[in-house]
């Protein structure tokens, strides 16, 4: 199939897509067609963390997605393509496949430059404000690690569903962590609920935003630094006025009410309302000095090009559940074997269909050109999409 077949194909699927990458992978199909007017589609299908299914000009079938997706839908992934796609990932870009008709014929390799002030931003976070930053992602293993060496992130939660996202975000409440939960997808709205602070911003998703407590107005990533350091200064400063207004209220009121006349120290009516007032003003005046809140001053020792070494991200996955089922079923088995008649209690979940079709592959490679994408990647902040430019090679 002529590549510029292939190119529109996969831009009028995407075109129905609401996720950042297939806005990004739609564009450069677009920009590389030199039009605006994509094919009509029928039977669009979305499965999050997965991949997409439509059909294209009422007469091709098409797939685009990850691994697990090609493989639930018959088709044969071999060593060759594998390790194609490792080789991207690797370099922190999400590799997705695309089926036309059957025939696994392209492969898209999305390449997420980070804002000039990530690196910065996640260290102020840890180091700073002692914030704990989690990115959580539905990447796979291999690019999400790329992409954490490279900011400076120790823990990530990759391959992680948008229906698991609030789970995780449970998960790390009920371990006693206060949560802020940064993103602007549609996918991110149930996590951004859940969590203790949910942070977006404008130039999001509308419902990302509507579901979030706090909506950053530019997009900058050390506003959400500016956030979290204003929101501090403003309980402090709370407590200040609190403590202040009750020391002055308890030495005040025992004078005005005349507790000190029999040593001959006593307020006027007059004095006694001034000092009152004097009160009130204090306090508002205190909270008027919160006008002069200047953002952090950023003197990051972090970097440009600094990456954690290989050993200090710690990888987990949101599949774990495959493993408890895997044991589960192990445990079955072992009863089952053993004559017991008493099976009680033993959790099932069906799994995808991972059978492989015997079908042929043929693989296309397509240059790549540079186009704008939102990034879908969320920081996770303990007690915080990144808006970036996505180069797509297919």
């Amino acid at each position: 199939m002529p590549k510029s077949d292939i190119i529109r194909i996969v831009g009028s699927a995407e075109s129905q897509s609401e996720h950042p990458l297939g806005t990004a992978v739609c564009n450069y199909a677009k920009q590389e067609l030199k039009t605006e007017v994509m094919e009509k589609i029928s039977d669009f299908k979305a499965v999050p963390g997965s991949g997409i299914e439509c059909t294209v000009g009422s007469k091709h079938g098409v797939l685009i997605g990850n691994r697990s997706w090609m493989t639930s839908n018959g088709l044969k992934i071999t060593k060759d393509v594998n390790a194609m796609m490792k080789q991207h990932e690797e370099l922190g870009r999400t590799a997705v496949l695309v089926s036309i008709d059957g025939l696994l014929c392209a492969m898209i390799a999305i390449s997420d430059q980070l804002k000039p002030e990530a690196q910065q931003v996640v260290h102020v976070l840890q180091k700073k404000l002692g914030c704990k930053v989690v990115l959580l992602t539905g990447d796979n293993q291999i690019t999400a690690k790329a992409i954490a060496r490279e900011v400076g992130i120790f823990e990530v939660f990759a391959e992680v569903l948008p229906t698991h996202k609030a789970d995780k975000v449970k998960d790390l409440q009920a371990a006693g962590k206060t949560v802020a939960m940064v993103g602007d997808g549609v996918n991110d709205s149930p996590a951004l609920v859940t969590a203790d602070v949910g942070i977006s911003f404008k130039t999001g998703t509308d419902v990302a935003a509507e579901a979030a407590d706090i909506v950053l107005m530019n997009d900058n990533l050390e506003d959400i630094v500016a956030a979290i350091d204003l929101s501090k200064a403003v309980v402090r400063r709370i407590k200040y006025n609190f403590v202040f207004a009750s020391a002055y209220n308890v030495i005040g009121v025992p004078i005005a009410a005349g507790c000190f006349v029999p040593i001959g120290f006593s307020l006027q009516p007059w004095m006694a309302s001034a000092a009152m007032a004097l009160s009130s003003v204090s306090v508002v005046t205190s909270s008027l000095l919160l006008k002069k809140y200047t953002k952090p001053f950023f003197d990051s020792k972090w970097k440009k090009g600094d990456m954690l070494k290989e050993d200090e991200v710690l990888i987990q996955t949101g599949r774990n559940f495959i493993d408890k089922i895997a044991t589960s079923l192990a445990n079955i088995s072992e009863k089952i074997s053993n004559g017991s008649n008493n099976i009680v209690g033993e959790k099932f979940a069906s799994l995808p269909n991972t059978c492989e079709g015997e079908k042929n592959e043929q693989i296309a490679r397509i240059d790549g050109t540079l186009v704008e994408s939102r990034d879908e990647k969320e920081y996770l902040l303990l007690d915080a999409q990144n808006d970036s430019d996505s180069e797509t090679d297919l």
